[in-house]
């Protein structure tokens, strides 16, 4: 499978080249299939048309299949790269699979005329070629660049973003084409380039090039937009068509449409009946340009006649759509644009629209068009039509023609290929390499570009080829590091015999040839002697020799790699140096007086001379090294003759067959020298990094990450986490016995604990004495409230329980007598006053408890210096040191410190240890050897990581001697923590019965105690408060629930005390009595009982209200009006007795 399809599929065409894979890529026929949906068909195949009946080709499907026929053997087709115009957020090239089709089906709606012809070819190459891989290329794929403001418009932006309205742009594989073509035309990057490119044709598009990325395009959503076409209208106002025609949203069916692409009338006007068809009845150009009355206008003087006729019209409507876009780019790209370039089949071919348009822009300093490089365009793929030094401003700005080859437009992707080798091969995940690889893509665009992108590459190559020994060196270190190396694919070994050894070999030898040459070049320039001359021109014979030699030996055969001239130039060198040692060497026979020898040399220089001539002359090597080997010859000739004639004449020496003749001692004055760069290639990079310099083999990377995970296993294990546990150990030690805080306890006052100077802090800061009065003063006022409110409730009833009676000694009432009415409400009320009973215990009980602890509590309210003051002292003082228990207590503390010191040595020594141990692992890096060491193995059998491990145990010693140091460090702290245990219980002993630590130890406690009692008391307090609070909701709830059906509307129970306690408040509540004058006696409030535990009850006043006060619950008498009883004639009642 060694060829490449490219399919072009148009809205009714087919265009196929086929390619044959080699290097370079070579085009072995061409096919192309028009009107297909318009019958009958034009089948062009290799040169030869015919028309082919709609039963052969009825649409694209069929006409791929059709072109199939024609092909010897379809099998050996290996990837078909389909040109697929609209390829919405697609950046690059995708191998199409069920996925991707349905994809690119999405979007045949913004390219109906395009995108559904290339489906239908994809689909008859994948149900018709299985094997073949189908890779669509996108013409809108270049244009993923274009910033986001550029590609918008000014519409909804969520309805954009939804259905993918935005600018795309076309003819991306032509401007990729173009980008790399003039970037290696002008011998820089692409990515320094900023161009103004004009892809001109029937489907014409301009863009802006900005650092080799593209900035904006003519195009948009579709094709449409932008320049007019052969048959598009280009931009025009969108309302337009609206205007044109009344059918614009209807669905076309003219035949000459593709099938099943739902076109509107609208999109089959302005894409295929408008542009200079529909102007001047033809599409093509050169007709309009051969018509028209073209002007170039002066860039300074615009000619206000305008002709009428249609020609000149299409012409100038096209012209003046170009200018918009180049004057528009022209101010995006900032003026520093490095060319103008023409392309497509307009700009490739129209003298007169170049010349034309350039002439316009000269106005922006583009050079001035030469007339004659416009008329005729030289060869090649990038040619300046410029006059030489016209461009003006800081760059000059070029103007160029390219010709575009859509089919050779992207450059090879390396990155997917890279990473399936490395995630296969490479012992590592893509992703570690991700830089590398962006990297060495990128350096493969440049060098296709025509530049290569680190200068120091450049003088490295410049100084081999300024140095042939060093160009030796580079082939002698390839034969000899890199192509044993090389494994080659099974089969492939014939396909890359110019990585053959004996390729390698021959150009090696090819150089030193060449390095010896010129050494014999600068030996006859300082007039050496002949006979060393001679020595040296042996050596270059012999080495152009040995070339050839190895050339035609080699197996397989690699003299058809070479240039049809290498091979004769080097036999002819052969015979030609030999020619120059036997002539050396026969001056030199002149000089010791050997005639006869010297007529011998010159018979055999003569013999060898025109060898190298007759070769010369029938391999048609370059005209100058024939030109030397014909001067030879003519020297060697005359001297011939002048020393066979002295000899018959003078010397009469006898001439020796040639055969018999001493050969020529041979002077070697080369070698192949490698350069150092390639030895130690940082040296040539210098700040930059190698490319894939940490790739290495799977089993070399298992083996190396094998190491490092011993060692960090090692380093964490034995020493890491054996510090941290003797650290730990050493500390929970001393933690136990509280050292060293007791040994500071005997020098200086240690203060009060953090914990007790808190709670003391926050008794002080709610005034906590104060509070636990007020909140006494608070439940006394409460409970007394409480017994208030259930007496006046009993109150209620009795008076109810009278006039209830009374009032049935008059009528008969349908309702329970009072007494049988309310034994629930006397049940509660003896339950209620139980409960009071009981709470009234409870406060004396906590009264008591705040008599017990006031002092305490009082004094955790003071200052921190007075609260400390009044705490013994546990120091060991002066005077408590002339005793004998002092005089313990220093000796033992003494002896604590300084093991307490030596321990500090101990945890030094360890911390410097993991330390050194750190730094160690941080530098230790086995890559190198072991990579080396796997060269080795490489070469006798597969790689595996189980062959390093004598390496990894021999690497692994080195931290040998941290384990035997933490062994020894562990052993000190065992030591000295058992000794620093021994004194402290001698320390403790000693101060065990200490009167002032025992003091000090109890006074702290009575305050610890004090501040517990003092949240007890407050608990206390507050739950009493709560009691209370819930003991008169329950009264007044069942008050409010039994006069409910009254209409009678008491307001829920607020004492208002829990409000008046709250930290933040510090006014006094209005209902409550504070300071001196309370407290002695609770003072009555201007309301008392239920009046003052609810508003006054406002009743619906129906008639008269009667005079009679309410009681003291707040209700109305009975008799009163406010209760809405209806009116009844009762007898005169009898006098009733109320309660005061």
């Amino acid at each position: 499978m060694s060829l490449i399809l490219a399919a072009n599929a148009g809205s009714s065409s087919l265009k196929i080249s086929l390619f044959r894979l080699a290097d370079p890529v070579s085009l072995v026929l061409t096919c192309s299939i028009s009107n297909i949906t318009a019958p009958p068909a034009q089948f062009c195949f290799n040169g030869t048309a015919e028309s082919l009946p709609a039963e052969i080709i009825a649409d694209h499907e069929s006409a791929f299949a059709h072109f199939l026929t024609r092909l010897d053997n379809p099998s050996q087709i290996a990837c078909i790269c389909h040109r697929v115009v609209h390829g919405g957020d697609y950046a690059a090239p995708v191998v199409i699979d069920h996925a991707a089709y349905d994809r690119i089906a999405a979007l045949s709606d913004l390219a109906p005329l395009h995108n559904g012809a290339a489906l239908a070819v994809i689909k008859a190459c994948l149900e018709k070629m299985p094997s073949a891989k189908s890779i669509a290329y996108f013409d809108s794929a270049f244009h993923t660049t274009i910033p986001r403001h550029i590609a918008s418009y000014a519409i909804d932006q969520c309805i954009a973003s939804k259905r993918g309205l935005r600018k795309y742009g076309f003819h991306g594989l032509s401007y990729s084409f173009i980008l790399r073509s003039v970037a290696q035309f002008l011998e820089r990057p692409p990515t320094s380039l900023n161009l103004i490119v004009l892809h001109l044709g029937s489907g014409a598009s301009a863009c802006a090039i900005k650092a080799g990325q593209s900035l904006d395009t003519s195009m948009g959503l579709t094709p449409l937009s932008g320049l007019p076409g052969a048959t598009r209208s280009g931009a025009v106002d969108p309302s337009l068509i609206f205007h044109y025609t009344n059918k614009a949203g209807r669905i076309t069916h003219d035949p000459g449409m593709a099938v099943n692409l739902h076109v509107t009338m609208a999109e089959d006007i302005l894409n295929r009946k408008s542009g200079w068809k529909v102007l001047t009845g033809t599409t093509d150009f050169g007709e309009i340009v051969k018509r028209a009355k073209i002007r170039v206008r002066n860039e300074a003087k615009v000619d206000d006649e305008e002709s009428t006729d249609q020609w000149t019209l299409a012409f100038d409507l096209f012209v003046d759509r170009i200018l918009d876009f180049v004057g528009a780019y022209h101010l995006k790209l900032g003026a520093a644009i490095d060319a103008l370039v023409f392309s497509g089949g307009i700009g490739e071919r129209s003298k007169e629209l170049r010349e034309v348009v350039a002439a316009r822009a000269r106005c922006l300093g583009y050079a001035k068009v030469d007339p004659a490089k416009n008329a005729e365009l030289d060869q090649g793929v990038v040619v300046d039509i410029g006059q030489k030094g016209e461009g003006k401003g800081e760059r000059e700005k070029r103007v160029l023609v390219c010709r575009t080859d859509e089919q050779k437009t992207y450059p090879v992707n390396i990155k997917e290929a890279v990473r399936d080798y490395i995630y296969t091969h490479g012992g590592g995940h893509p992703d570690e390499f991700k830089d590398d690889i962006n990297l060495w893509q990128n350096l493969r665009k440049d060098g296709v570009g025509g530049m290569v992108h680190v200068n120091r590459i450049d003088a490295f190559l410049l100084s081999v080829s300024k140095y042939p020994i060093h160009a030796a060196g580079v082939l002698a270190f390839l034969k000899k590091s890199a192509i044993p190396k090389m494994v080659y694919p099974p089969g492939e070994e014939d396909n890359l015999r110019d990585l053959s050894e004996s390729f390698a070999t021959s150009l090696e030898l090819l150089m030193l040839a060449q390095a010896q040459e010129c050494s014999w070049q600068m030996a006859k320039l300082n007039r050496y002697k002949n006979a060393l001359i001679a020595k040296v021109a042996a050596r270059v014979a012999s080495l152009y020799q040995e070339t050839s030699q190895v050339i035609r030996g080699a197996s397989p055969s690699i003299k058809d790699i070479f240039p049809s001239d290498w091979l004769p130039h080097i036999e002819a060198k052969c015979h030609h140096f030999a020619a120059v040692s036997e002539y050396r060497k026969s001056m030199d026979e002149i000089e010791t007086s050997r005639y006869g020898i010297e007529i011998a040399r010159l018979q055999e220089a003569q013999a060898e001379a025109k060898k190298a001539y007759d070769i010369a002359r029938r391999g048609r090597i370059k005209p100058p090294v024939i030109q030397d080997i014909q001067s030879l010859l003519e020297i060697v000739q005359k001297n011939l003759s002048r020393a066979e004639r002295d000899n018959d004449l003078i010397y009469h020496h006898d001439v020796p067959a040639v055969s018999s003749l001493i050969s020529i001692t041979q002077t070697n004055l080369v070698s192949s020298t490698v350069p150092p760069a390639l030895h130690d290639p940082s040296s040539l990079i210098g700040s930059g990094r190698l490319i894939f310099g940490e790739l290495v083999g799977w089993g070399t990377k298992e083996a190396i990450n094998i190491y490092n995970d011993r060692r960090h296993n090692l380093i964490k294990e034995k020493i890491l986490n054996a510090s941290t546990e003797l650290q730990d150990a050493a500390d929970e030690a001393l933690r136990i016995l509280h050292l060293p805080s007791s040994l500071e306890a005997l020098e200086r006052p240690v203060g009060l604990p953090p914990s007790l100077l808190r709670k003391a802090e926050e008794i002080r800061h709610e005034d906590g004495p104060t509070k636990i009065e007020v909140s006494i003063e608070d439940v006394q006022r409460l409970s007394q409230q409480d017994q208030a409110i259930l007496d006046e409730a009993m109150d209620v009833l009795d008076n109810e329980a009278s006039e209830d009676e009374a009032a049935r000694k008059y009528k008969s009432l349908d309702r329970l007598p009072s007494h049988e009415a309310n034994v629930e409400l006397i049940a509660k009320e003896k339950r209620y006053r139980t409960v009071l009973t009981q709470a009234a215990a409870s406060d004396e009980t906590v009264r008591q408890k705040w008599d017990e602890w006031e002092q305490s509590i009082v004094e955790l309210t003071w200052s921190e210096e007075d609260l400390e003051a009044s705490i013994p002292s546990s120091t060991l003082s002066s005077s408590s040191a002339t005793t004998v228990q002092g005089r313990e207590t220093q000796n033992h503390s003494r002896a604590l410190r300084v093991q307490i010191e030596a321990l500090d040595d101990v945890h030094r020594a360890r911390g410097q240890l993991v330390r050194r141990a750190q730094t160690l692992a941080a530098a230790d890096d086995i890559q190198e050897r072991v990579t080396k060491i796997a060269a080795g193995f490489a070469r006798l059998a597969e790689v595996t990581p189980a062959m390093f491990e004598d390496v990894l145990d021999e690497e692994l010693a080195k931290y040998d001697k941290f384990f035997s140091e933490m062994n020894e460090i562990r052993q000190r702290q065992g030591a000295i923590i058992a000794e620093i245990q021994r004194l402290n219980d001698l320390f403790l002993r000693s101060r065990k019965d200490d009167p002032a630590v025992k003091e000090r130890e109890h006074a702290l406690q009575n305050l610890e105690l004090a501040y517990h009692k003092y949240r007890e008391i407050m608990g206390n307090l507050d739950e009493g408060i709560k009691l209370l609070d819930a003991v008169v909701t329950k009264i007044v709830g069942g008050a409010a629930e039994r006069y409910s059906h009254l209409g009678v509307n008491i307001p829920p129970y607020t004492h208002g005390i829990s409000k008046r306690r709250q930290p933040e408040t510090s006014e006094p509540s209005p209902d409550m009595s504070h300071g001196p004058a309370a407290q002695g006696s609770i003072k009555p409030q201007p309301r008392s009982g239920l009046q003052t535990l609810t508003p006054t009850l406002k009743m619906p006043a129906r008639g008269k209200k009667s005079a009679s006060s309410k009681s003291a619950l707040g209700l109305p008498a009975l008799s009163s009006t406010e209760w809405d009883f209806e009116d009844i004639k009762l007898p005169p009642p009898p006098t009733l007795k109320r309660r005061p």
